[in-house]
């Protein structure tokens, strides 16, 4: 796995190929069960956003794992 991204620049926007997000919002049970964190969801795409308008980043090109099924369909 790490040969695919060895060679990977980063953009001038981003100091790490990796970040880590902590925050204090609570999860909240959806429909199916699963977790979700809307303010999570809506932070980090708009962090991915910020990569994709300033720091030239094709949206191929971002990952944001999510352990939760229910907020997957969050990221928009």
């Amino acid at each position: 796995m790490f040969q695919l991204v060895r060679g990977n620049v980063l953009p001038a926007c981003v100091g790490s190929s990796m970040y880590f997000y902590t925050h204090t919002a609570w999860e909240s049970e959806s429909k199916d069960t699963s977790k979700r964190n809307t303010r999570e969801a809506l932070e980090i795409t708009e962090v991915a956003k910020t990569f994709c308008l300033k720091g030239k980043v094709p949206p191929s090109k971002i990952t944001v794992l999510c352990s939760y099924r229910g907020q997957a369909s969050l990221y928009t």
